[in-house]
């Protein structure tokens, strides 16, 4: 397997007081719905079960992949969450993930939004890597 790595950073029109808060008190319901696929209520640990279907002309598979969003840690104008998920079915479309979502505030006063992680490739899907 190949590991990958990811940054992306966006700006968001919210003020970052607003944003941590919702993102503190309201993770897995808001990262649930930012996948905007079915899930299964968060385990007794906060993690959830997604799961997506994958239709190519030859075939239709379903894919479950295990998500846990860690607790946020906060500082005055900083939010951390780690963020992983692994596929609980074999598959090549997705692949284990290991990161850092990240809130925090830029010089000029904007609110960002940032993931930084790192994934597994499996062996049979060595794709170019897209970098946002």
């Amino acid at each position: 397997m190949l590991d990958r790595w990811i940054h992306t950073q966006t700006t968001i029109a919210a003020a970052f007081e607003t944003a941590a808060r919702n993102l503190t008190k309201r993770r897995p319901e808001i990262l649930r719905a930012a996948f905007a696929l079915p899930t299964e209520e968060p385990g007794k640990d906060g993690s959830f079960t997604l799961r997506d279907m994958l239709v190519s002309e030859t075939e239709v598979e379903q894919v479950e992949l295990r998500v846990n969003i860690g607790a946020a840690m906060s500082t005055d104008d900083q939010v951390r969450l780690s963020v992983e998920w692994q596929p609980r079915t074999t598959t090549d479309a997705y692949s284990s993930l290991d990161g850092q979502l990240e809130l925090s505030v830029d010089s000029s006063g904007a609110t960002l939004l940032s993931l930084d992680a790192s994934y597994r490739v499996p062996p049979a899907t060595h794709r170019p890597t897209v970098i946002m």
